[in-house]
């Protein structure tokens, strides 16, 4: 279950930009027997360290925009700071119901996302356009420490309506801000947790460095696969996952 866990979160990310969370919470509680609070914690380690070595890839080969960090990502970290502060007071069934609705929720907006025009941030003033960024970063931050989210499905949709850039230029850039969200979001969790027990027991380690190496791999076979798929498929394919592990994760919890 490990190997088979690890390669579909590697593939989800190489291949969509996001999603690696959404599916990983439930495979590590579901599927490795991880206690819910221990695996957000956890997810959030695997996929931003999967999402670094992208990253520092799409670095290398010029695939991404700068400029956006300033304008998203940095709002995106304070939210995300903030969002973990909060999800660590949250009751685990309460945390979970909430990552639910929000993979519902985005899920069904991510159906009308292909068909957008992308002439919106055109037609936007520069300044109207900063401040939805700086908006938007911040909520996804938020909901991203919060519920243990990398947030990348928020960060592509966000992207191609508030950017108007395409699904193959959002996803090098959905996945350095998941880097930033998610390697913000665990290192603040991993504050609070170190004030009861060692850092040493915290966390399979073991296990988790597994899924990483694994998983790296997937993601790399997935980076692959998105160059021969569509805009609108890959937007379909993010969004019936999302509805997929919604309806799963509220079964669980209900």
């Amino acid at each position: 279950m490990v190997f088979a866990g690890a390669v579909i979160i590697g593939l989800v990310l190489g291949l969509l930009g996001s999603g690696g969370t959404i599916i990983t919470i439930p495979i590590l509680i579901y599927g490795m027997g991880f206690d819910p609070k221990d695996a957000v914690t956890a997810a959030l380690l695997i996929v931003g360290a999967i999402t670094l070595v992208q990253t520092l890839f799409n670095a290398a080969s010029g695939q991404l925009q700068y400029s956006l960090l300033v304008s998203f990502g940095i709002p995106g970290l304070t939210g995300a700071i903030l969002g973990a502060r909060l999800g660590y007071l949250l009751p685990s069934n309460i945390q979970l119901q909430l990552f639910a609705f929000v993979m519902l929720s985005v899920g069904i907006k991510l159906l009308f996302v292909p068909g957008q025009s992308q002439s919106q941030s055109q037609e936007t003033s520069s300044d109207a356009l900063i401040l939805h960024r700086v908006l938007a970063g911040f909520i996804t931050g938020l909901v991203t420490g919060c519920v243990g989210i990398g947030g990348g499905f928020l960060i592509v949709p966000a992207l191609i309506l508030f950017t108007g850039v395409s699904f193959s230029v959002a996803v090098p850039i959905s996945l350095m801000f998941i880097t930033i969200n998610s390697l913000a979001g665990f290192f603040t969790y991993m504050v609070q947790m170190a004030k009861t027990q060692p850092l040493a027991e915290v966390l399979p380690w073991g296990t988790i460095g597994t899924v990483i190496l694994i998983g790296l791999g997937g993601s790399f076979v997935g980076r692959k696969a998105s160059r021969l798929l569509s805009q609108t498929t890959q937007s379909s394919i993010l969004s019936g996952l999302l509805l997929l592990m919604a309806l799963v994760t509220l079964f669980n919890t209900i």
